[in-house]
Protein backbone atom coordinates (compact mmCIF):
# COMPACT_ATOMS: atom_id res chain seq x y z
CA UNK A 1 0.00 0.00 0.00
CA UNK A 2 1.15 3.54 -0.67
CA UNK A 3 2.49 5.51 2.25
CA UNK A 4 1.83 8.99 0.86
CA UNK A 5 -0.54 10.98 -1.35
CA UNK A 6 0.35 13.78 -3.76
CA UNK A 7 -0.65 17.31 -2.74
CA UNK A 8 -2.63 18.45 -5.78
CA UNK A 9 -4.39 15.37 -7.14
CA UNK A 10 -4.37 13.16 -4.04
CA UNK A 11 -2.66 10.38 -5.99
CA UNK A 12 -1.02 7.43 -4.34
CA UNK A 13 2.73 7.93 -3.85
CA UNK A 14 4.95 5.06 -2.83
CA UNK A 15 8.07 4.85 -0.72
CA UNK A 16 10.78 2.37 -1.79
CA UNK A 17 9.58 -0.25 0.71
CA UNK A 18 5.84 0.08 -0.11
CA UNK A 19 4.00 -2.72 -1.89
CA UNK A 20 2.23 -1.75 -5.11
CA UNK A 21 -1.48 -2.42 -5.08
CA UNK A 22 -3.21 -2.64 -8.46
CA UNK A 23 -6.32 -0.82 -7.17
CA UNK A 24 -4.10 2.14 -6.13
CA UNK A 25 -2.56 2.36 -9.60
CA UNK A 26 -6.01 2.18 -11.21
CA UNK A 27 -7.28 4.86 -8.78
CA UNK A 28 -4.38 7.13 -9.85
CA UNK A 29 -5.22 6.71 -13.54
CA UNK A 30 -8.94 7.33 -12.90
CA UNK A 31 -8.18 10.52 -10.95
CA UNK A 32 -5.92 11.84 -13.74
CA UNK A 33 -8.45 10.98 -16.42
CA UNK A 34 -11.20 12.82 -14.53
CA UNK A 35 -9.09 16.02 -14.61
CA UNK A 36 -8.35 15.86 -18.35
CA UNK A 37 -9.22 18.84 -20.53
CA UNK A 38 -10.32 18.03 -24.05
CA UNK A 39 -10.55 20.40 -27.01
CA UNK A 40 -13.27 20.77 -29.63
CA UNK A 41 -13.28 23.48 -32.29
CA UNK A 42 -15.48 24.79 -35.01
CA UNK A 43 -16.80 27.78 -36.92
CA UNK A 44 -20.07 29.59 -37.41
CA UNK A 45 -21.21 32.34 -39.74
CA UNK A 46 -22.75 35.51 -38.31
CA UNK A 47 -26.42 36.23 -38.95
CA UNK A 48 -26.89 39.88 -37.87
CA UNK A 49 -28.44 41.95 -40.65
CA UNK A 50 -29.18 45.15 -38.76
CA UNK A 51 -26.21 46.34 -36.66
CA UNK A 52 -28.34 49.03 -35.01
CA UNK A 53 -30.06 46.43 -32.79
CA UNK A 54 -28.72 43.68 -30.52
CA UNK A 55 -28.96 40.23 -32.07
CA UNK A 56 -27.93 36.79 -30.87
CA UNK A 57 -27.33 33.37 -32.37
CA UNK A 58 -27.29 30.05 -30.53
CA UNK A 59 -24.37 27.66 -31.17
CA UNK A 60 -25.20 24.10 -30.07
CA UNK A 61 -22.32 21.76 -29.27
CA UNK A 62 -21.95 17.98 -29.05
CA UNK A 63 -19.93 18.42 -25.82
CA UNK A 64 -20.48 20.19 -22.48
CA UNK A 65 -18.14 23.20 -22.47
CA UNK A 66 -16.05 24.36 -19.52
CA UNK A 67 -14.86 27.40 -21.48
CA UNK A 68 -15.20 28.84 -24.99
CA UNK A 69 -12.64 31.01 -26.79
CA UNK A 70 -14.01 33.03 -29.71
CA UNK A 71 -12.09 34.83 -32.46
CA UNK A 72 -12.59 36.01 -35.99
CA UNK A 73 -11.21 34.23 -39.03
CA UNK A 74 -8.69 36.91 -39.91
CA UNK A 75 -8.79 39.77 -42.35
CA UNK A 76 -10.98 42.80 -41.80
CA UNK A 77 -14.10 42.02 -39.82
CA UNK A 78 -16.25 43.73 -37.21
CA UNK A 79 -14.07 42.28 -34.43
CA UNK A 80 -10.83 43.76 -35.79
CA UNK A 81 -8.92 40.71 -34.59
CA UNK A 82 -10.38 40.69 -31.08
CA UNK A 83 -10.95 37.46 -29.23
CA UNK A 84 -13.03 36.63 -26.20
CA UNK A 85 -13.28 33.88 -23.65
CA UNK A 86 -16.32 32.84 -21.65
CA UNK A 87 -17.07 30.22 -19.02
CA UNK A 88 -20.26 29.24 -17.16
CA UNK A 89 -21.30 32.32 -15.20
CA UNK A 90 -18.75 34.52 -16.99
CA UNK A 91 -20.14 35.71 -20.34
CA UNK A 92 -18.10 38.03 -22.54
CA UNK A 93 -20.64 40.86 -22.14
CA UNK A 94 -23.30 41.17 -19.42
CA UNK A 95 -25.74 38.31 -20.05
CA UNK A 96 -25.66 38.49 -23.85
CA UNK A 97 -23.24 35.64 -24.47
CA UNK A 98 -23.86 32.87 -21.96
CA UNK A 99 -22.37 29.38 -22.04
CA UNK A 100 -24.30 26.37 -20.73
CA UNK A 101 -24.29 22.57 -20.80
CA UNK A 102 -25.26 22.31 -24.48
CA UNK A 103 -23.51 25.24 -26.13
CA UNK A 104 -23.24 29.02 -26.13
CA UNK A 105 -24.84 32.16 -27.50
CA UNK A 106 -23.04 34.82 -29.54
CA UNK A 107 -24.18 38.40 -30.00
CA UNK A 108 -23.65 41.62 -31.84
CA UNK A 109 -24.82 44.87 -30.34
CA UNK A 110 -24.62 48.51 -31.43
CA UNK A 111 -22.24 49.40 -28.57
CA UNK A 112 -19.39 47.40 -30.09
CA UNK A 113 -19.73 43.71 -29.22
CA UNK A 114 -19.50 42.01 -32.61
CA UNK A 115 -19.54 38.21 -32.61
CA UNK A 116 -22.51 37.71 -34.94
CA UNK A 117 -22.06 40.00 -37.94
CA UNK A 118 -23.78 38.66 -41.07
CA UNK A 119 -21.50 36.89 -43.51
CA UNK A 120 -18.38 36.81 -41.32
CA UNK A 121 -16.93 33.49 -40.24
CA UNK A 122 -16.00 33.18 -36.57
CA UNK A 123 -13.93 30.43 -34.99
CA UNK A 124 -14.24 28.91 -31.56
CA UNK A 125 -12.24 26.59 -29.36
CA UNK A 126 -14.14 24.71 -26.67
CA UNK A 127 -12.45 23.29 -23.59
CA UNK A 128 -14.49 20.47 -22.12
Amino acid sequence: MSTNKTQNYDLHAWEPDDDFQLHEINANFAALDAQAIRIFWGTYVGTTKDISITTTQRIDLPVTPKAVILFNGGGVSPNYGHAGIMAPGYPISSKLMPIDDTGFTVASEPSGLKYNEKGYTYHYIVLY
